[in-house]
């Protein structure tokens, strides 16, 4: 185990499985570590092998990756908020901004918006952006004009701009 995982994930493995090996029967529990493709989470059944006479030789496990069904799972639970708190007729400012707050939680490192056009003035208002204070500032008023950043070029194209780094996009240059 501790070729393949960290020395804190290799100490829970060897636990469970010195657990078994002490005689008890199996031990089941969510284990999760990061790989080379992110975190996974495995739901690992631990048991005993057995020999001839009923002694313990060894240990195996059966392991599931669940982090798929997990992540099902949390998406489900945000959407079930998001809609309660429409439901519950929670002011847009309110709601806008625990709809960037769940964006954000589910995407590691990402910060996100939410940017109303106003017509009026034809420009962008900023709606929520917890994550982006310095941003913020900078993005309220945005005119809707090719090439003002990738907010105000979507709202110019009326298309989607995606944008992976605004440090090093040329719509982002100024």
């Amino acid at each position: 185990d501790d070729e393949l995982f960290s020395a804190v994930q290799a100490s829970v493995f060897a636990a469970a499985d010195r657990a078994v090996l002490n005689g008890k029967c199996s031990v089941t529990q969510d284990e999760s570590f990061v790989g080379a493709l992110g975190e996974v989470l495995l739901h690992v059944t631990r048991g005993a092998i057995r020999d001839s006479s009923g002694g313990i030789s060894g240990t195996f496990a059966v392991a599931l990756d669940v982090s798929e069904r997990r992540r099902l799972e949390v998406i489900a639970l945000a959407h079930s908020q998001l809609l309660q708190m429409v439901a519950d007729d929670v002011p847009l400012p309110q709601f806008f901004s625990a709809l960037v707050h769940t964006v954000e939680s589910m995407v590691p490192g990402i910060k996100a918006a939410i940017l109303l056009v106003d017509n009026n003035e034809r420009c962008l208002r900023v709606a929520a952006a917890p994550g982006l204070p310095d941003v913020v500032k900078a993005m309220d008023g945005l005119f809707m004009v090719e090439g003002m950043a990738s907010c105000g070029s979507a709202a110019a194209r009326k298309s989607q701009v995606l944008v992976e780094d605004m440090l090093d996009d040329p719509l982002w240059a100024e």
